[in-house]
């Protein structure tokens, strides 16, 4: 395919955040999982750079998601909340230094987490993405999802569309 970067500013950028991720060791795309109009299902489809929030994902992310930085080593465990119960927990925006960042959630019997959280504010590196499409997806409250039972941080997650419907969450957060 061809590419100008004459005429494609934007692609351009997201391309050399992309691949710096790359060179810092991280290996993993972020995906979008779509189950149709249930948020999380057995039978669900992958959908490979669908993660509109992400810069290991689609076009419009310029930041990496939690998930993404954990596996990169860059978080410690006081940015990352693990919950095990029901409760009330307070997350930051991702953009916060020194901030609890992101969230893994248990359920019993998993050796791992099974679903993560971030939230984020059309702010800083996320200036880009307008509130509307960060609201679209509760508030700019990100569910992420992971069919592995015992997954590393940025391998196998996948972003879930906590309002489905027929239409991927790329299309359903970023196109509308």
């Amino acid at each position: 395919s061809n590419f100008s970067y004459d005429t494609d500013w934007p692609g351009l950028v997201w391309n050399m955040i992309h691949e710096l991720g790359h060179t810092f060791g991280l290996v993993a795309h972020s995906d979008s999982l779509d189950c149709g109009d249930k948020t999380v299902d057995i039978d669900c489809e992958n959908f490979p750079y669908g993660n509109p929030f992400d810069a290991m994902g689609g076009w419009d992310g310029k930041i990496f998601s939690f998930l993404q930085q954990a596996g990169a080593g860059w978080l410690n465990s006081d940015n990352i909340i693990v919950i095990h119960q029901s409760g009330s927990y307070h997350l930051d925006n991702l953009q916060t230094v020194n901030g609890a960042v992101g969230a893994a959630i248990t359920l019993p019997g998993m050796s791992g987490p099974i679903f993560a959280l971030e939230h984020r504010k059309s702010e800083g590196f996320d200036s880009g993405i307008s509130n509307d499409q960060i609201n679209s997806v509760s508030n700019g409250l990100i569910l992420y999802s992971t069919k592995s039972t015992s997954p590393g941080w940025g391998d196998f997650w996948k972003i879930v569309d906590p309002h489905p419907t027929e239409e991927p969450i790329y299309e359903d957060t970023v196109e509308d």
